[in-house]
């Protein structure tokens, strides 16, 4: 049995690892938030602590009760990818944090990285391949990417980086594609303007994304950069229409294609090589 830390346990990806987690093993949780929570798991297995990266106390590691794993999933700003705050000062905190940690005892970490890491490159898109971001989130999450290798060097630390592709599922952000498509259908809005929708993606149910998430972070090594995705490019538009035929198969919402532009930041057409997930999941 692990104690397993987690940062970002109540947002989106964090939720969904936490419940996997209660389902199916009978590891101790720590949960780390910010702010105070209205609404709390009540289970023996599961501690609240009270934790903020950019107020570190004095000895973190034993203030968040010593836990045999770290899986960071908190990240500040988003979705504003844009923004300079990520370098300027969610960045620096994050490293801080982490080297805190590691000097103070802790082995291992599973870090949440972006598949954005990959910058404007088309096609299958490996962990070995050269990253080139282009987003202040996602040059802040490759330099954190760096810190936590040399980290690792200097302290004998286990640590596992998952690059995240995209995610579809309950308790999404409001500004997300399918948030606001599920908006506009159960709001029976005539109309639903999006991009041509002819750009390739790569999407994984939030729930199998938990899954996997879970199952990684468990296993002892130096795992590594994975890229966690389904490795099948798809087009938006036919996941938004087989969205609609699955969840809404009565809904008449027209769909306004070429609305909006196409987002700078992202290549036309590019999705996970998951050959290394696809070995590790097998173990």
């Amino acid at each position: 049995m692990n104690k397993i830390a987690i940062t970002g346990a109540t947002g989106f990806i964090g939720k969904h690892i936490v419940n996997y987690f209660l389902m199916h093993t009978d590891n101790v949780l720590i949960l780390l938030h910010r702010k105070n929570l209205k609404d709390k798991i009540t289970d023996s297995k599961v501690t609240y602590v009270q934790f903020d990266i950019n107020q570190l106390p004095e000895n973190c590691f034993d203030f968040i009760g010593q836990p045999d794993l770290l899986i960071h999933l908190a990240w500040d700003d988003l979705p504003n990818y844009k923004n300079l705050s990520h370098l300027d000062t969610i960045l620096p905190a994050h490293m801080h944090f982490l080297h805190a940690l590691v000097q103070q005892g802790l082995k291992k970490v599973v870090v949440a990285g972006t598949c954005f890491e990959y910058g404007l490159q088309d096609g299958p898109c490996s962990e070995t391949d050269r990253v080139l971001p282009i987003l202040p989130y996602a040059i802040a999450k490759d330099v954190l990417r760096q810190y936590l290798e040399k980290l690792s060097e200097k302290y004998l630390v286990q640590w596992t980086w998952l690059r995240y592709f995209y995610m579809i599922g309950e308790g999404q952000g409001p500004k997300t594609l399918f948030s606001l498509l599920k908006n506009a259908l159960d709001s029976n809005h005539p109309l639903f303007k999006m991009s041509g929708g002819e750009q390739l993606r790569d999407y994984l149910s939030i729930e199998q994304i938990a899954a996997y998430t879970c199952a990684i972070s468990l296993q002892d090594g130096q795992l590594g950069i994975v890229n966690v995705g389904s490795g099948k490019p798809v087009s938006i538009r036919n996941l938004v229409e087989e969205y609609i035929k699955k969840h809404y198969s009565h809904n008449t919402i027209q769909l306004e294609f070429g609305h909006y532009p196409y987002p700078d930041y992202e290549p036309m057409a590019f999705w996970a090589n998951t050959s290394k997930l696809n070995l590790l999941i097998r173990q």
